[in-house]
């Protein structure tokens, strides 16, 4: 026994299917729409952190700068024969060669 199918009831069937697709297809849009939040949200996590890294370099090469000066001005302060001075200069020149590497090890590891 097949039933017939009123055409008014044909008709709301067919926008109820059509309603069911429309419903589909915006969850769908939505669904990427949130997706594409979330990796402009990650991406813009990594360009903070990026930019955070580039200053924490600046500032060690700074630090190294200063570290070099510091090295620079203690060569120039020994004098001949003054082993006192020459002594104190290698210590200046080991505490910059550690304080240079230290520094340069925490820029790597921000990266």
């Amino acid at each position: 026994m097949s039933q017939v199918i009123p055409s008014t009831d044909r008709a709301m069937l067919a926008r109820m299917d059509d309603d069911a697709l429309n419903s589909r297809i915006l969850l769908n849009s939505v669904s990427t729409y949130m997706g594409l939040c979330e990796q402009l949200r990650r991406m813009d996590q990594l360009r903070k952190a990026h930019v955070a890294a580039d200053e924490a370099l600046k500032k060690s090469d700074k630090e190294i700068a200063s570290l070099r000066k510091r090295l620079a001005d203690a060569k120039a302060s020994m004098g001949p024969g003054l082993e006192a001075v020459e002594a104190k200069g290698k210590a200046a020149v080991e505490e910059a060669a550690k304080l240079a590497a230290e520094a340069a090890e925490r820029a790597r590891s921000r990266r």
